[in-house]
């Protein structure tokens, strides 16, 4: 009996190991990315990659730097409310008793060096928010696999992005950056075991815009980024390393009146990058453990218009489609119960003088996910992904406002 526990033991360490080195590269996934980079692109669907007007476009595309005369700042905040319930087989349904509450900031400022060089700098919070699933929730985690059962997933990050712009000639721009991501804070637990972990990395990105009469063309592009990540398992010292995924999006303006531009995105995810992670003991660097995915890379349509109601206010809306890379066969977590989603928005911007406001909100509706594998423990190594342990239904709602301001030096 006294080998028996200590194998038991053994098995929950090395099964809370695989969680974590898996787990942080799910945490950084689509169904957590947080792709609102500014207010505008919240009350746009984040369709704005060929924007040249919008201040709050400059996240998305640097290379808009170079339409903006003067000194540019622009400022916001973004509420994100988070309901997120599974109904496992065999169990009930639970809501996640995580922070259902979160507020997201971006900034970014721009200043023209003369009449052909722009800079910029973009600080934002890319990825993030947070599940927490109470113990027993999932049925299956009994006996030996009880302690490995999914509790706290949390993640804490900040992108900071500086970027030139050149001029090409009055109808084009080019742009190149650098992504620092800083990873603060993971928080990967089980119901037996704490597990968290930091780290940072840099990264590139470029970007362009082409005008032609009533259309104007964009395209921005960030570089994959793996990220080394040092931490704990309980007590012990571990470390890995998570790609971050290259991002490429392409996208279109038609300005159809005076008043209404139109503006359709398509924004394309590398995920098939992400197909193998070694957790290592940071002491003697010897793997422990490796976790495998099936992401396919997965494709977003983005569709937004801008209208100018009077000289002094516009009115945002927007519409986006994001499909999942979890299609076919794949290793579902119910820390990251993703899915297909679709994201309605709508936002308004007031002029008073040098000072702009906006605000925005967006309603998220992601698909519910059916869960019905067959799948037994341990044919994916020593995690649950993709096992009958998270068979279940899995259900997501999102509710986002924003509110922001926009600042002009003249």
């Amino acid at each position: 009996m006294k080998y028996l526990s200590s194998k038991l033991r053994a098995s929950t360490v090395i099964t809370g190991i695989a969680t974590f080195c898996l787990l942080n590269g799910q945490v950084f996934a689509s169904g957590f990315r947080i792709p609102e980079l500014s207010i505008a692109g919240l009350g746009t669907a984040n369709a704005l990659v060929a924007n040249t007007t919008e201040v709050g476009a400059l996240a998305y595309n640097p290379a808009g730097m170079a339409f903006h005369n003067d000194q540019q700042v622009t400022a916001g905040l973004v509420n994100i409310n988070l309901d997120l319930r599974a109904t496992p087989t065999g169990g009930t349904n639970t809501k996640s008793t995580g922070e259902s509450s979160f507020l997201v900031p971006n900034l970014y400022y721009m200043s023209r060096l003369n009449e052909r060089w722009t800079w910029g700098v973009a600080l934002n919070a890319p990825f993030g928010l947070e599940t927490k699933w109470p113990k027993d929730t999932f049925p299956g985690f009994t006996g030996a696999l009880d302690g490995a059962e999914p509790a706290l997933s949390k993640i804490e990050m900040l992108n900071l992005n500086p970027n030139i712009a050149y001029q090409i000639d009055k109808n084009s721009s080019f742009s190149f950056g650098v992504d620092y991501y800083d990873v603060r804070k993971v928080n990967l637990n089980t119901q037996s075991s704490v597990i968290s972990g930091s780290g940072h990395k840099y990264g590139w990105n470029i970007s362009f815009i082409q005008k032609a009469g009533d259309l104007q063309f964009g395209f921005s592009y960030h570089d994959a980024i793996k990220v080394p990540l040092k931490g704990t398992l309980g007590t012990t010292p571990v470390a890995t390393e998570v790609e971050f995924p290259a991002m490429a999006q392409f996208g279109v303006v038609y300005q159809a009146t005076q008043r209404l531009a139109l503006e359709f995105d398509v924004d394309k995810t590398d995920w098939s990058s992400y197909d193998n992670i070694q957790i290592r003991s940071a002491a003697s660097n010897a793997t422990l453990a490796t976790s495998t995915s099936n992401w396919e890379d997965s494709t977003a349509y983005r569709l937004s218009g801008i209208y100018k109601l009077t000289d002094k206010t516009k009115l945002f809306f927007g519409y986006s489609k994001d499909n999942t890379p979890q299609t076919g066969p794949f290793r579902f977590s119910a820390r990251l119960p993703d899915a297909d989603r679709q994201l309605y928005s709508v936002g308004v911007q007031h002029a008073f003088g040098v000072w702009t406001l906006e605000a925005a909100y967006m309603y998220i509706n992601i698909d519910s996910k059916t869960v019905n594998s067959s799948t037994s423990f341990g044919t994916y190594g020593t995690d649950a992904n993709g096992t009958v342990l998270y068979n279940g239904v899995y259900d997501t709602k999102i509710n986002l406002f924003g509110l922001g301001i926009n600042y002009a030096f003249r």
